[in-house]
């Protein structure tokens, strides 16, 4: 799972309650980190703050949705 928050508190919250459910997270704190990060790592689920520093959370989710070309 991927959590994409600016708030450094409010990320490790819903990391945390993840971990206690059973589940791993990352934690990505803009825009730019988490389209990598996300694109890198595929994670089942994304939990997107919209507002945040550098790319928006509607850009992050423009990006992950475009469709992806492979080089043969």
């Amino acid at each position: 799972m991927a959590v994409v928050e600016d708030d450094p508190a409010i990320a490790e919250g819903l990391a945390l309650n993840l971990k206690l459910l059973g589940y791993r997270s990352q934690i990505f704190g803009d825009g730019e980190a988490a389209r990598a990060g996300i694109e890198e790592n595929r994670p089942d689920l994304v939990l997107l703050d919209i507002s945040l520093p550098k790319q928006s959370g509607i850009w992050v989710l423009e990006r992950l949705r475009e469709p992806r070309t492979t080089c043969r």
